[in-house]
């Protein structure tokens, strides 16, 4: 889910000049924009502490990436189609395959949650938010509306705004007490209750190389060995299934409109199937560089194919959803027909690389 376009807008720009007049007063936090906000965030979180770790390395240590179509789960009127896994999954996993110290927390109430991110803050120790994007006040009209998953940064108050590092943004912005708490406790699926997270401690001593191969075969078992039939290439056969019915089973508005939102949720809403691919796909070549591992590198140049086939998929099924020359039922199996076989990549690519030697 949770991944945006890096924005850069004139009013943000406004925002990000003020930011940057005051920012020498708070707490001298390394703003650095990336792909993905959960991602972004633990990296910037990280390399405050001195741990340089990239995007790409920090989603595949956090085993992100991941595949799920619940169908009993819906928001905004349509199955859940996730391309990464569970929000707050990719800071817990990567701390713990590298023996960082964290701490989480949760709310019911507002007037709690607020008082830990003060103390937070007055004690110089930035921290990993989830807020819901309709209310974060800096983003562009078009990006206005309900997500219940992004991760941001806050590092510093003044008077009733705090310093927030959102890593799509290409600069840090601010943000009222009002808007923030509003952020932290919006309703629906998946309500992030507040939650805040930080590092308490890193060790002197981090086995990287470890930590790599752990968080590589934790994504294999996840993408090839699920029992269950809405999670990893089991998730996407079931979608394709349901796919090639959509046609028979709904008016052709609702069909096309389930269509048109796994592509939302692919390429608009996500990095997606594509862009979580890509950063997979660099995760792989810079482990191959740390375990000098020539076939590790292949294996990368491969997620890089199966990252171009779901934007490909993404296309067709837009394609699908709009046109109307041809019969909506051939249409709507053609997208199938190429989810199963981007299924099938997927299942063999992480069962090859789970019984891949790592040294």
């Amino acid at each position: 889910m949770e991944c945006f376009p890096r924005i850069l807008t004139p009013e943000n720009k406004i925002l990000m000049l003020k930011s940057i007049v005051i920012e020498r007063e708070v707490l001298p936090f390394s703003h650095k924009p990336h792909d993905h906000c959960e991602s972004g965030a633990v990296s910037n979180l990280f390399n405050f502490y001195g741990l340089q770790l990239s995007e790409p390395m920090v989603f595949g240590l956090g085993a992100g990436l991941y595949f799920a179509h619940i169908s009993f789960i819906k928001v905004m009127d349509a199955p859940i189609v996730s391309y990464r896994y569970l929000p707050g999954s990719v800071f817990k996993h990567a701390a713990k395959t590298l023996g960082i110290e964290i701490g989480m927390e949760s709310f019911r109430s507002k007037a709690k949650a607020q008082a830990v991110l003060d103390e937070k803050i007055k004690e110089n120790i930035p921290v990993g938010l989830l807020t819901d994007m309709y209310y974060l006040e800096y983003m562009p009209e078009m990006f206005r509306f309900h997500f219940n998953a992004h991760n941001l940064v806050v590092y510093g108050k003044k008077s009733e705004k705090y310093y927030i590092s959102d890593s799509i943004l290409e600069m840090p912005v601010m943000l009222n007490e009002e808007q923030l708490m509003k952020a932290r406790f919006s309703k629906g699926v998946f309500s992030p209750k507040g939650k805040i997270y930080w590092i308490n401690k890193i060790p002197e001593n981090l086995n990287l190389k470890i930590a790599i191969k752990n968080s590589i075969h934790t994504v294999c078992k996840r993408m090839s060995g699920q029992r269950f039939p809405w999670a990893g290439y089991k998730g996407m056969q079931n979608l394709a299934k349901n796919i090639a019915g959509y046609p028979i089973k709904y008016k052709e508005e609702k069909a096309n409109a389930l269509l048109l939102n796994i592509v939302r949720m692919q390429e608009i809403v996500g990095t997606g199937g594509s862009g979580f691919r890509t950063i997979y796909a660099n995760f792989l070549k810079e482990s191959a560089g740390i375990l000098n591992s020539k076939e590790l590198e292949v294996f990368a140049k491969r997620m890089f194919v199966i990252s171009d086939e779901w934007r490909n998929f993404a296309l067709l099924a837009a394609k699908s959803a709009k046109k109307k020359t041809i019969s909506k039922e051939e249409s709507f199996k053609n997208v199938s027909d190429a989810l199963y076989a981007i299924a099938d990549q997927e299942r063999i690519f992480f069962i090859e690389l789970n019984n891949l030697e790592l040294n």
